[in-house]
């Protein structure tokens, strides 16, 4: 238990599930990373950006950001079936259910996924409950598979 404890991702990122293919992980890091190069390309441009002094510990700040988008530019991801995927019908959602499970099962033979991956589905009380657990099953239907 401790373990799980030690480590929090510092974000999560949200995508809808029409848009989830095996590489996002990898075209998000590079986003970010050309992003990052492109507003903060040295330590002064950094400080700029964030109003901060120019100094050893906004060095030290600026050099571990530069590496977590090397190594971990995503920690948490979840694919998206609720806000992000918008309102959409039984047949859609049921096909990006299938999609997004076959490119999960592509990141993770490529080992792409990030430490932390999910889906977020919509919430399991009211009108929603029998399209969310229709949802999770058919996309863990379809991982097992």
């Amino acid at each position: 238990m401790n373990e799980l404890l030690s480590r929090q991702p510092i974000h999560v990122v949200y995508g809808g599930a029409q848009l989830f293919q095996a590489g996002t992980f990898v075209k998000i890091g590079e986003l970010a990373r050309k992003t990052f190069e492109l507003y903060a390309g040295d330590v002064s441009e950094f400080a700029a950006a964030f109003e901060l002094v120019k100094n050893e510990i906004t060095s030290i700040v600026y050099e571990r950001v530069k590496a977590k988008l090397k190594n971990e530019p995503v920690e948490d991801y979840r694919i998206d079936f609720e806000d992000g995927f918008g309102y959409r019908t039984d047949a859609e959602e049921d096909e990006a259910a299938i999609i997004c499970a076959k490119e999960t099962a592509l990141a993770m033979d490529g080992k792409l996924l990030p430490e932390y991956f999910g889906i977020r589905v919509k919430p399991y009380s009211g009108e929603f409950v029998e399209r969310s657990f229709r949802t999770l099953s058919i996309y863990l239907r379809e991982l097992l598979t």
